[in-house]
């Protein structure tokens, strides 16, 4: 009976690649002729369960199997690249396109996806899906602002219009009951536009200010400027 110490470094190879490939235990050691307990014996040594480490572990086994094929006979050597080539490597599925413009770290995922470490392929994929992950959540939060700021817009808007016909309205009651002086406004001249205007102002430029409530002086003090340089203009 084969010992575990007796297995040759291309069988090790072997069941590493496809213990990494998601094949069982019973599985493997059924293609690779060997006990099961051997198969664990082995795999257990160099990660198993963890499919990432098992590949690792083939990379480093094929580079050390490579190093000492240099030194065998020639007919050694190539028993040893048969014996490899026969051997299929677990299938790794592909990835995302790295994205546009990334300078080096598009680069850098490139290098990434075309390792021979299955480990290092793994970690450049999941790179891509958190940038993917992370480009939907920004469209996501873009257009949720978008939505809030045009809904500012219009509400600021109609309370606008609003106020301009409760103007209208009050002229026309003072005009019927034959007032001299014109209706009051319903903002104060101190205070400079109605708030109702300003607030419509802010919202079609982006300017924070509150719904509801008395419009901060900083929010009057942009709005008095920017229609400054409109008159100057």
């Amino acid at each position: 009976m084969t010992t575990t110490a007796d297995i040759t470094p291309a069988t090790k190879i072997a069941l590493l690649k496809h213990l990494a490939s998601g094949k069982s235990l019973d599985i493997v050691a059924t293609i690779v002729h060997l006990e099961r307990d051997q198969v664990l014996d082995v795999a257990s040594h160099h990660g198993y369960p963890d499919r990432d480490k098992l590949a690792w572990a083939v990379d480093v086994l094929e580079k050390k199997l490579d190093d000492d094929a240099t030194e065998l006979p020639d007919k050694t050597a190539e028993h040893t690249r048969e014996a490899r080539a026969t051997t299929p490597r677990p299938t790794v599925a592909p990835a995302p396109t790295p994205p546009a413009g990334g300078g080096a770290l598009e680069e850098l995922i490139t290098r990434g996806k075309a390792h021979e470490s299955k480990r290092i392929q793994t970690a450049a994929n999941k790179v891509l899906d958190d940038i993917d992950r992370l480009r939907t959540l920004l469209r996501e939060d873009e257009k949720k602002h978008a939505a809030r700021r045009k809904a500012e817009r219009e509400r600021a808007a109609a309370r606008a219009e609003v106020e301009r016909l409760e103007r209208q309205l009050a002229e026309a009651k003072a005009k019927l009951r034959g007032d001299k002086k014109p209706a009051a406004r319903s903002t104060p001249t101190a205070d400079g536009p109605p708030a109702a205007t300003v607030r419509a102002w802010a919202a079609a430029n982006d300017v924070e200010c509150p719904s509801v409530g008395r419009v901060p002086a900083v929010v009057r003090a942009a709005y008095d400027e920017a229609h400054a340089h409109q008159r100057a203009s």
